[in-house]
């Protein structure tokens, strides 16, 4: 079996032990009698990037740490992307910024100066995308590590799914992390729901980080300010995002107490199992509150939709619990909107 690289890269950063998760800028120059193999890869928007690991040791077949953190138990190289293993490919999808004759520029690459290029292949999501994949890593907690390092490989994660990186996206890596930490799940645990709220940007990294869809039940997309995640229909956790100081960026984001940036709510039930992925059924008011309950809803609606607060003003005014309010809402078929904390779902 005969390897010849097809180019090498031009990296910043020459030690791997000093490579960013994320890895940095970088160009890719091609040796010129490969030059007629680029015809047509600028039509590209992303490339597949296959790397020969020079500074890599070739005797490895088992490791006890990843970059995230130690391993429960040690872990083969083909279980894990370690780049010490017997023949040190690696891989990467990375977008192309532009193309100058021999040279290829790529918005990100984690491999080191000097590396060998052994090939390139277009990226196509039709065909290399597998959203519904999952390795064991996905499935089991991983948080014992470097919180910094465990959020940006998780934005990384995000960022490959939605687009880009930017604020929304940071506050869903944040949200997503908390609630690891506190339930001490895996990332992609299938029994996480996730209750979308009006935020695209949040919504898309919640969506890539656990693996939720329509179709399978996982997301519920009720709108509102607040984003709710349950577990096994008996925890829940609302986070409805906080107003940012002015010029806050990504970094910010990632660096920020997690109280800087949500409130969050709590809840657990011990035989939860209702209609809201972990909130059981509203308990019914007493028979002599209901009539009127539902006329006072009626008379509040804008619009056919009873706003939040309008409806936290009824149960003050009425002398009545929030959950009463509910009940009648959902007796009426009325939906309220711009819920603050899940309280109403």
């Amino acid at each position: 079996m005969e390897l010849q690289p097809i180019g090498v890269v031009h990296s910043p950063v020459a030690d791997h032990g000093q490579m960013p998760f994320e890895g940095v800028p970088a160009r890719v120059e091609i040796f010129p009698q490969f030059e007629k193999g680029l015809e047509g890869v600028s039509g590209s928007s992303h490339l597949v990037v296959i790397g020969w690991f020079h500074q890599a040791g070739r005797e490895t077949l088992q490791v006890a740490q990843s970059r995230s953190g130690p391993l429960e138990k040690p872990q083969g190289v083909f279980a894990l992307r370690a780049p010490h293993r017997p023949n040190p490919l690696g891989l990467l999808v990375s977008r192309l910024e532009r193309v100058e004759g021999l040279n290829l520029y790529l918005e990100k690459l984690d491999f080191v100066d000097g590396t060998p290029i052994v090939d390139l292949k277009p990226y196509s999501p039709s065909w290399d995308c597998v959203f519904a994949a999952r390795s064991p890593r996905d499935l089991r907690f991983t948080d014992g590590g470097d919180q910094r390092a465990t959020l940006e490989r998780m934005l990384v994660e995000a960022g490959n799914f939605h687009g880009e990186s930017c604020v929304g996206l940071a506050l869903g890596v944040r949200m997503m992390h908390h609630a690891i930490a506190k339930w001490h799940i895996a990332q992609k645990d299938p029994a996480v729901v996730v209750h979308m709220a009006e935020d695209g940007c949040v919504a898309d990294a919640l969506q890539a980080l656990t693996g939720a869809t329509l179709g399978n039940g996982r997301m519920k997309v009720p709108s509102g300010r607040a984003f709710r995640l349950s577990y096994a229909d008996q925890k829940v956790l609302a986070y409805q995002p906080k107003e940012l100081p002015a010029g806050w960026g990504v970094e910010e984001v990632l660096g920020a107490g997690i109280d800087d940036l949500f409130a969050i709510r709590s809840d657990i039930y011990a035989e939860g199992s209702g209609p809201h992925g972990g909130r059981p059924p509203k308990r019914m008011p007493p028979e002599a509150k209901r009539q009127m309950l539902l006329e006072r809803v009626r008379q509040s609606l804008v619009d056919g939709k009873l706003p939040c607060a309008t409806a936290h003003h009824l149960a003050q005014e009425l002398g009545v619990s929030i959950s009463d309010v509910g009940w009648a809402a959902d007796e009426s078929k009325v939906r309220i909107t711009r819920c603050q904390l899940g309280c109403f779902k």
